[in-house]
């Protein structure tokens, strides 16, 4: 550092020129605007809400050791409003089993749609923090329309596929209302107000297909709880769907690699919840089905229909799973991506 001194006016300016230069382009790849006092072009301090570093090497040191910048401060408010939205879940869980369900078992079923839209909530607050919709996969959300709309058709009609408990009356219909409306906002954000940053190339898997290989499926397998065998198919449908509704998500989440967002692991978690939640309903209604099947008695057949529901849930977990998988190896690629950087720029402005 001594050896500076010992250079020229002119010199010392170029390599403060760079620096900057190395610094703002830094700033840029961490997603805010670089703005350092007395650089061409900078805001006044007077009327900039970000922190104040009197030198470039300062502002090198700041990001180094993790000083409070205003990238942390929006990642912050992210995981604030991600806390909130979970608090939010746990009490209104609360006060659905308890004061509306009166503890009843079956309450966990509108437990898991309540979960469900928690997960496009954490989604929502995703979008509003940063703008951007990139890494999230329309096609999924689409299937989640399909599937929503299945589901309401026969829940509204038909209480067969309900809790039998209050809950089932008309809170689990409106949870799942609720969760239609948030994932059309996402698909029009994605589409209309944040087009620009979806990945639509990377967005590649046909949904279409998806969507009529679980309606095949449905027609083959599915309950006969209900009196009318569209209803019945129709539930079908929907089980199918949310069960590889992940799968354009995952084809989709190697490619954009770093580009992930770290509310995605909110998302994962709500929606693995819900999962496990109305997986674990339905494989003690599995015996329903026996029941409902004809010419079959509880003891004396093989409950294909049991089977195919559980192994639905199975599969969606498997799938969640190794969603989570492939989203910490992309977050890690991303993190090792912004620490080569830094080294570079250490490099760059060397004291």
């Amino acid at each position: 550092m001594f050896l500076t001194k010992m250079l020229s006016g002119t010199v010392l300016h170029a390599k403060a020129a760079q620096k900057t230069e190395h610094l703002h382009s830094l700033f840029r790849f961490l997603g805010f605007p670089a703005s350092i006092p007395g650089a061409a072009g900078s805001a006044p301090a007077a009327e900039s809400s970000e922190i104040e570093l009197e030198s470039p090497d300062e502002a090198a040191v700041a990001v180094g050791t993790g000083i409070s910048l205003p990238h942390d401060n929006e990642v912050g408010v992210k995981q604030r409003n991600a806390l909130v939205a979970w608090v939010a879940f746990a009490v209104l869980g609360l006060v659905v089993y308890r004061e509306i369900a009166e503890g009843a078992f079956t309450s966990i079923l509108t437990l898991s749609v309540i979960a469900q839209a928690l997960s496009f909530m954490v989604l929502q607050v995703q979008i509003s923090a940063s703008k951007s919709v990139a890494g999230i996969s329309a096609k999924t959300l689409g299937m989640h329309v399909v599937k929503l709309l299945c589901r309401l058709w026969v829940t509204l009609f038909f209480d067969r596929y309900l809790p039998t408990d209050k809950t089932g009356d008309w809170v689990y219909q409106v949870a799942d209302a609720v969760s239609l409306l948030m994932v059309l906002c996402i698909l029009y954000r994605i589409h209309v107000s944040h087009k620009a940053s979806y990945q639509a190339a990377e967005d590649s898997m046909d949904a279409r297909k998806l969507i009529l290989g679980a309606f095949v499926l449905a027609v083959l397998v599915h309950p006969k709880m209900a009196e009318w065998t569209y209803l019945n198919i129709l539930w079908a449908v929907h089980l199918y769907i949310d069960a590889i509704a992940m799968l354009p998500q995952l084809w989709m989440l190697p490619k954009v690699r770093g580009q992930v967002r770290g509310q995605s692991a909110h998302y994962i978690a709500a929606t693995l919840l819900s999962n496990l939640l109305s997986g674990l309903f339905w494989f003690y209604a599995c015996p329903e089905f026996a029941i409902h099947e004809e010419g079959t008695s509880l003891t004396s057949a093989i409950n294909i229909t049991g089977l195919a529901v559980n192994g639905a849930h199975v599969v969606q977990v498997l799938l969640l799973l190794d969603f989570g998988y492939f989203y910490c190896k992309a977050r890690l690629q991303g993190r090792a991506m912004h620490d080569r950087d830094l080294l570079d720029l250490g490099q760059v402005i060397d004291i």
